[in-house]
């Protein structure tokens, strides 16, 4: 039975034949004709619509993400490495992901890749602990010399990031947690594009899914603070509540 969303709920499409009144019978062969042994061309169908208050959930309770979540999240890494360059590298470049999020809608306010450098977008993969190597922004220019040996003033020195598929998965997750909005955004909208393909039926992913299947902001839980050494032959004081704390970090 095909399932489209509607707002926050499931609509099932469900065709009934008005000879039988019996529903056996999906809406891709109603589409294509087909029959069955009690429906026949001939006979007019009604499709009746119900809602179901479901939604596809791609976090638990845990604040993990599920196993389709994980799916799709591998699906748009490959959607960004075979249609943004360079092309079919197994890394997504600041270029390749800046020319993606563009792609989707994302303002310019909101890229990352496209407004900061090459090192801030280092410090920033490595504070979130994202895989990541660093690769030349001359590989172009240098494949594009008429000789290896060529004589020229490239630079060739690694500086750019580019995510790893482990690397972009976290970075994914990390943005569900920290901005769910734009995340659900992003992954709406590459769905959209219809060139995201599962992995096993080699098909695009015809899901869509409301807003609530991404927890709300507050819900996402505070990263704990990071354990401080104690100066040697100094001992905390444990004195009213509260007393001899440190305030928490922020955190990614």
């Amino acid at each position: 039975m095909q399932k489209l969303v509607n707002n926050s709920h499931l609509l099932h499409l469900s065709p009934v034949c008005s000879q039988s009144n019996r529903s056996d019978q999906c809406l891709d062969c109603l589409i294509l004709g087909e029959t069955t042994l009690r429906h026949r061309v001939s006979h007019s169908v009604n499709v009746i619509t119900s809602h179901i208050a479901t939604a596809p959930i791609l976090m638990g309770g845990d604040m993990q993400p599920t196993a389709l979540l994980e799916k799709l999240i591998d699906a748009v890494f490959n959607y960004i490495d075979s249609t943004f360059p360079p092309r079919h590298t197994s890394l997504l470049e600041p270029s390749s992901l800046s020319a993606f999020y563009s792609s989707v809608g994302v303002s310019s306010s909101d890229n990352l890749f496209r407004s900061a450098d090459d090192d801030s977008l280092t410090r920033e993969f490595t504070r979130a602990g994202c895989e990541f190597h660093l690769v030349s922004n001359s590989a172009d220019a240098i494949a594009a010399r008429a000789k290896p040996w060529a004589a020229d003033h490239l630079d060739t020195t690694p500086r750019a990031p580019a995510l790893t598929r482990n690397g972009w998965c976290r970075w994914f997750v990390l943005l569900c947690w920290k901005d769910p909005d734009l995340a659900h955004f992003v992954l709406c909208n590459s769905l959209a594009t219809g060139k995201v393909y599962s992995k096993r039926k080699g098909e695009p992913y015809r899901l869509s899914f409301p807003r609530e299947s991404l927890p709300r902001l507050q819900q996402v839980p505070a990263p704990p603070p990071p354990a401080m050494p104690r100066a040697p032959g100094r001992r905390r004081s444990v004195g009213a509540a509260g007393a001899g704390t440190r305030p928490a970090s922020r955190g990614p």
